[in-house]
C-alpha cells in the first residue's frame, strides 16, 4: 500500500526539501518495514479523495484542484431477481431506468441481452436472467414501503454487493479541473483517472486522461493515430427495427416536422 508520494524539490518545489526526483513511502504485501523509493515521475491514477491523501505533502496545487470534488455513495448488486426490472417482460430493455416517486433513479442492465458473454440461452424464463443494478429500491410486499441502497433486503440470486464512492461534477469542478491541468506534472507527480477530464466521468474518460499523462511524459500511445468507424460499431450492437418500428418512427418524425412547422407560421403571424 502507498502512504505518501513526495513531490521532486520537496512539498512545494522546496530546492533542498525531497531532492530531484519524486519519491513515494510505500509498504510491500506481508512486509513490515516501509519503503521509500524515489522515481523518474509518479503517477496517480485513483479516485481524487485516495489521490488528495496522496499528494498531500507532495504538491500543494494538486492536493488543492483535489479538494473541489464531492462525492456520492453508490451501491451496485450482481443478481438474478426480476423485480428491479420494469414491471412487463414486454417493456425490458438491455438498458432499463426506472424512477420512483421521489427525486431517485435506478438504473439495470440486463447483462444476458447486454452481452453475448453472458448470454444463457440454457434460461427459459427471462426472470432468471443475470440483472446488474445501480442506486437499486425496491417497494417490499406486503408493507410497501420503499427501500433502498444498502437497506435493500438480500435479492433473489444476490452474486455480489458492491459500495463505492464516486465524484460528483457541478460547477465547482470545474474550476478543480482547471486547477488540476495547470498543475499537472509538477514536482513530478501526475493525475489520471475518469475525474480528471472535462467529460462524463467514465471508462473512456479515464484512458483518455491516462493518454494525456503518457504523451506528457513523451511516451508515445500505439494506437492514438487510429480512428474508429463509429458507425459501423452502432450497426454491430444496434437492435434491428421491425417494419412497423419503422413505419412509427418515421411518422413521429414527420408529424414532429409538421407541429413544429405550423408553430412557426402561428408565430409569425402573430406578429405581423
Amino acid at each position: 500500500s502507498v502512504a505518501a508520494v513526495r513531490g521532486a524539490g520537496g512539498e512545494d518545489g522546496d530546492p533542498e526539501g525531497g531532492g530531484a526526483r519524486p519519491r513515494v513511502v510505500y509498504r510491500m504485501p506481508g512486509a513490515e518495514a516501509a519503503v521509500d523509493e524515489a522515481f523518474d515521475a509518479v503517477v496517480c491514477a485513483t479516485q481524487p479523495q485516495a489521490a488528495r491523501a496522496l499528494v498531500k505533502g507532495g504538491c500543494r496545487e494538486l492536493y488543492e484542484g483535489l479538494d473541489g470534488f464531492e462525492y456520492e455513495e453508490s451501491v451496485v448488486i450482481v443478481h438474478h431477481d426480476a423485480r428491479l426490472m420494469p414491471r412487463h417482460v414486454d417493456d425490458w430493455a438491455p438498458m432499463n431506468v426506472l424512477l420512483s416517486s421521489g427525486d431517485r433513479a435506478m438504473f439495470t442492465m440486463w447483462c444476458s441481452e447486454a452481452s453475448e458473454r453472458w448470454r444463457d440461452d440454457g434460461v427459459a424464463d427471462k426472470r432468471a436472467s443475470l440483472f446488474q443494478t445501480w442506486n437499486p429500491f425496491l417497494h417490499l410486499e406486503g408493507s410497501g414501503e420503499r427501500v433502498a441502497g444498502l437497506d435493500v433486503p438480500p435479492l433473489d440470486g444476490e452474486e455480489k454487493r458492491i459500495v463505492f464512492e464516486r465524484p460528483v461534477f457541478s460547477l465547482a469542478t470545474l474550476g478543480a479541473l482547471d486547477k488540476l491541468r495547470a498543475a499537472q506534472g509538477k514536482n513530478g507527480i501526475f493525475l489520471a483517472g475518469a475525474y480528471a477530464r472535462r467529460a462524463i466521468p467514465l471508462q473512456e474518460s479515464g484512458v483518455v486522461s491516462a493518454m494525456a499523462v503518457c504523451e506528457a511524459l513523451g511516451v508515445k500511445v500505439p494506437w492514438a493515430g487510429e480512428t474508429l468507424d463509429r458507425a459501423a460499431l452502432l450497426d454491430k450492437y444496434r437492435r434491428r427495427e421491425s417494419p412497423e418500428e419503422a413505419w412509427l418512427r418515421r411518422a413521429l418524425l414527420a408529424g414532429s416536422a409538421a407541429c413544429l412547422g405550423a408553430s412557426c407560421y402561428l408565430l409569425y403571424r402573430q406578429r405581423r
